[in-house]
């Protein structure tokens, strides 16, 4: 399903990019990077460059496996030990 769906985005970008928007929509993340920037926790960048990059590392990990290579979807243990590590590579780039 998720293969058809994609090649689906391919034949109708402008379907896809609208999908997107609705689904991931980013408001409370770019607030949070926001508050965190002015609380001096993140270092200060454009806030839709770092909001894109935090959920890209998330769909990195926890959407294309599924959709490229079939993986299943992470449960328990190993759903904390992907987010873990996402987290902590965002954080280890963008902390001040």
């Amino acid at each position: 399903m998720s293969r058809t769906i994609v090649m689906e985005f391919m034949r109708q970008p402008e379907l896809a990019e609208k999908l997107i928007r609705s689904l991931y929509s980013t408001k409370k993340i770019t607030l949070w990077m926001q508050e965190a920037m002015v609380a001096g926790k993140l270092k200060v960048m454009d806030l839709k460059v770092v909001t894109n990059i935090y959920i890209s590392l998330f769909q990195g990990r926890l959407f294309w496996p599924q959709v490229i290579e079939r993986q299943p979807v992470p449960k328990g243990e190993e759903l904390k030990v992907r987010v873990h590590t996402i987290v902590s590579a965002f954080l280890n780039g963008m902390e001040r």
